[in-house]
């Protein structure tokens, strides 16, 4: 999500308690289309395992499709609770959770309960803003309290949400009898953003389980999460694929490669070609592509990446489907570099390769158009980005 200020990033990182393979806490995100607003959602199973991956995923999941629908969060939290059902001997749902609503004009609305309180860093100092609390009845008649807060974010504002599995890191261990309390979170943040101003949201959250496992001495104690977001100026991204359908549109396809500031990939080798001529700009191989047992890449100045076409596009799409991390092959450095910018605008020419249309060929040979159609979607819906495709 963007506005005239700032870009929305958001990163993601978890570890499960020692002894287990399955995290029992769960992460939802999702962006509103036509009215960009972004929902993000963080639930703590009770218990561990199986049992509490399930709780918090069906948690996670009714708070962002409640807070889509009822625009205030704590409408949904309210609902929540009352649908769920409650511990009797804690006297908290099944499931902690926080759900927090971005909306374009850069208000955010966060409710919850259960989970530690959200931390702001803002120019370089980390604090935790107030908040209501609220007691309604829950389903089984308990009181129980929704907490609840909003404030106006600002540029390079960055936002944190961790479970207790971050908070109560160490507890009880030697020398250190507070564990990685809210208060000792926000001196870490300020630390490490003093240090690397520049980290991305992705790494901020692995740096703050890294420090709990740390403070655990390896051995977590309980699920661990950690949400980060950053709000910062858009990164961009340009994508070339496929030549034009006219040819006489050669000429005005590399041009607008030339013209976009930001960062510049073709995928393609005849796309590759037609830029190389227009431009009269050298093509090199990329020695270091060979091993990766796709076709490799290659270099041109003015270009972050130069990558075969409908092999890498179909790769790639199958990455970002599975969520497979990135790798060194060219599929993986164009997924790499996707993901670590905000703004993807692919210009998608339409002429036709007969290769793709062979019905000997795998069926993830798919018109260029279609592939790229899936990708953005995908970009939009599981990563956020902003996406914007145009033929030619």
């Amino acid at each position: 999500m963007k506005n005239e200020n700032f870009t929305i990033e958001v990163g993601h990182a978890a570890i499960a308690k020692t002894g287990n393979s399955i995290c029992g806490d769960s992460f939802h995100s999702m962006r509103v289309q036509g009215e960009g607003r972004i929902i993000l959602a963080l639930a703590d199973g009770l218990g561990s395992g199986i049992k509490a991956s399930v709780l918090s995923t069906l948690t996670a999941s009714m708070a962002s499709r409640f807070a889509e629908s009822l625009r205030d969060p704590s409408e949904s939290a309210e609902l929540i609770l009352k649908t769920l059902p409650v511990c009797s001997v804690r006297g908290m749902g099944y499931s902690t959770f926080t759900v927090l609503t971005m909306r374009p004009d850069g208000v955010v609305q966060i409710a919850g309960h259960g989970n530690p309180p959200v931390i702001i860093v803002r120019k370089g100092k980390a604090f935790i803003p107030g908040c209501i609390r609220e007691p309604i009845k829950s389903l089984d008649g308990v009181s129980i309290e929704v907490e609840r807060t909003s404030f106006k974010a600002e540029p390079l504002d960055r936002l944190v949400l961790v479970t207790d599995g971050v908070t109560q890191a160490g507890i009880g261990s030697d020398g250190c009898s507070c564990g990685f309390a809210p208060d000792v979170v926000c001196a870490f943040l300020e630390t490490e953003l003093n240090e690397r101003p520049d980290i991305t949201a992705k790494e901020l959250a692995e740096r703050v389980i890294g420090k709990a496992s740390v403070i655990d001495r390896g051995f977590p104690g309980d699920d661990t999460s950690c949400v980060s977001v950053h709000y910062r100026r858009p990164k961009k991204a340009l994508i070339l694929t496929g030549p034009p359908y006219d040819k006489e549109r050669d000429e005005e396809f590399a041009k607008a490669a030339l013209q976009f500031t930001g960062t510049k990939i073709i995928c393609g080798g005849t796309t590759a070609s037609i830029v190389s001529r227009e431009l009269k700009r050298e093509i090199k191989l990329d020695i270091t592509s060979l091993r990766s047992g796709e076709p490799p890449a290659f270099g041109m100045d003015g270009f972050d990446l130069v990558t075969e076409g409908a092999l890498s596009l179909s790769r790639l799409l199958d990455l970002l489907e599975s969520g497979k991390p990135a790798d060194c092959s060219p599929s993986g450095k164009l997924q790499s570099l996707i993901l670590n910018h905000d703004e993807i605008h692919f210009i998608v020419g339409m002429s036709m390769n007969a290769a793709h249309h062979d019905p000997t060929l795998p069926v993830e040979l798919d018109i260029r158009r279609n592939m790229v159609k899936r990708i953005g979607r995908i970009l939009q819906e599981k990563f956020l980005k902003e996406v914007r495709i145009d033929y030619v």
